[in-house]
Protein backbone atom coordinates (compact mmCIF):
# COMPACT_ATOMS: atom_id res chain seq x y z
CA UNK A 1 0.00 0.00 0.00
CA UNK A 2 1.30 3.84 -0.78
CA UNK A 3 0.30 6.12 1.67
CA UNK A 4 0.38 10.04 0.83
CA UNK A 5 -1.01 12.84 2.95
CA UNK A 6 -2.29 15.80 0.26
CA UNK A 7 -2.15 18.91 1.45
CA UNK A 8 -5.60 20.62 2.20
CA UNK A 9 -7.71 18.34 0.11
CA UNK A 10 -10.71 17.68 -0.74
CA UNK A 11 -12.55 14.52 -1.47
CA UNK A 12 -12.83 15.33 -5.34
CA UNK A 13 -9.31 16.10 -5.59
CA UNK A 14 -8.36 13.22 -3.95
CA UNK A 15 -10.22 11.15 -6.21
CA UNK A 16 -8.46 12.47 -9.15
CA UNK A 17 -4.97 11.75 -7.68
CA UNK A 18 -6.15 8.55 -7.19
CA UNK A 19 -7.25 8.20 -10.53
CA UNK A 20 -4.18 9.33 -12.45
CA UNK A 21 -2.05 7.01 -9.99
CA UNK A 22 -4.21 3.90 -10.76
CA UNK A 23 -3.54 4.81 -14.70
CA UNK A 24 0.43 4.99 -14.10
CA UNK A 25 0.12 2.08 -11.08
CA UNK A 26 -2.11 -0.81 -11.73
CA UNK A 27 -0.70 -2.89 -9.39
CA UNK A 28 -1.10 -0.93 -6.16
CA UNK A 29 -3.28 -0.12 -3.80
CA UNK A 30 -3.22 3.97 -2.95
CA UNK A 31 -4.40 5.29 0.44
CA UNK A 32 -4.76 9.07 0.07
CA UNK A 33 -5.33 11.43 2.98
CA UNK A 34 -6.20 15.22 3.48
CA UNK A 35 -3.90 17.23 5.69
CA UNK A 36 -6.64 18.91 7.09
CA UNK A 37 -7.23 18.67 10.90
CA UNK A 38 -11.08 18.70 10.82
CA UNK A 39 -12.73 15.64 9.36
CA UNK A 40 -9.83 14.70 6.84
CA UNK A 41 -11.07 13.17 3.79
CA UNK A 42 -9.59 9.94 2.58
CA UNK A 43 -9.58 7.81 -1.29
CA UNK A 44 -7.98 4.20 -0.57
CA UNK A 45 -8.14 2.68 -4.38
CA UNK A 46 -6.52 0.05 -6.59
CA UNK A 47 -7.79 -1.29 -10.10
CA UNK A 48 -10.81 -3.63 -10.57
CA UNK A 49 -8.28 -6.07 -11.63
CA UNK A 50 -5.84 -6.09 -9.20
CA UNK A 51 -8.54 -5.88 -6.98
CA UNK A 52 -9.78 -8.83 -8.21
CA UNK A 53 -6.62 -10.81 -8.70
CA UNK A 54 -5.75 -10.14 -4.97
CA UNK A 55 -8.93 -10.49 -3.64
CA UNK A 56 -9.08 -7.32 -2.29
CA UNK A 57 -12.36 -6.03 -1.15
CA UNK A 58 -11.80 -2.05 -0.24
CA UNK A 59 -15.93 -2.10 0.79
CA UNK A 60 -16.21 -4.59 3.09
CA UNK A 61 -12.80 -3.46 4.86
CA UNK A 62 -13.90 0.12 4.86
CA UNK A 63 -16.89 -1.37 6.51
CA UNK A 64 -14.87 -3.37 9.17
CA UNK A 65 -12.88 -0.32 9.94
CA UNK A 66 -15.71 2.05 10.47
CA UNK A 67 -17.05 -0.32 13.58
CA UNK A 68 -13.69 0.06 15.10
CA UNK A 69 -12.25 3.43 13.98
CA UNK A 70 -13.99 6.91 14.57
CA UNK A 71 -14.65 7.06 9.92
CA UNK A 72 -17.11 7.07 8.01
CA UNK A 73 -17.54 6.02 4.23
CA UNK A 74 -18.05 4.01 2.06
CA UNK A 75 -17.41 2.27 -2.26
CA UNK A 76 -16.78 -0.36 -3.82
CA UNK A 77 -14.09 -3.33 -4.27
CA UNK A 78 -11.60 -1.18 -5.36
CA UNK A 79 -12.31 2.21 -4.66
CA UNK A 80 -13.96 3.81 -1.49
CA UNK A 81 -14.23 7.37 0.15
CA UNK A 82 -14.57 8.78 3.80
CA UNK A 83 -13.50 11.38 6.42
CA UNK A 84 -11.90 10.50 9.73
CA UNK A 85 -13.95 12.35 12.53
CA UNK A 86 -11.15 11.82 15.37
CA UNK A 87 -7.53 13.63 13.84
CA UNK A 88 -5.95 12.39 17.17
CA UNK A 89 -6.88 8.80 15.77
CA UNK A 90 -5.76 9.08 11.92
CA UNK A 91 -2.41 7.41 12.46
CA UNK A 92 -3.89 4.57 14.33
CA UNK A 93 -6.54 4.19 11.10
CA UNK A 94 -4.27 4.14 8.85
CA UNK A 95 -1.92 1.46 10.84
CA UNK A 96 -4.84 -0.79 11.00
CA UNK A 97 -5.41 -0.14 7.25
CA UNK A 98 -1.99 -1.09 6.25
CA UNK A 99 -1.93 -4.21 8.71
CA UNK A 100 -5.54 -5.31 7.10
CA UNK A 101 -4.54 -5.56 3.07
Amino acid sequence: MLLALIPDAEIAQLKQVADALREKNPMVVFCLVSTKTENPAFVIATTQSYAQRQNIQLGQLLKTLITQYPISGGGKAEMVQGSIKDIAQRDVFLNALKSSL
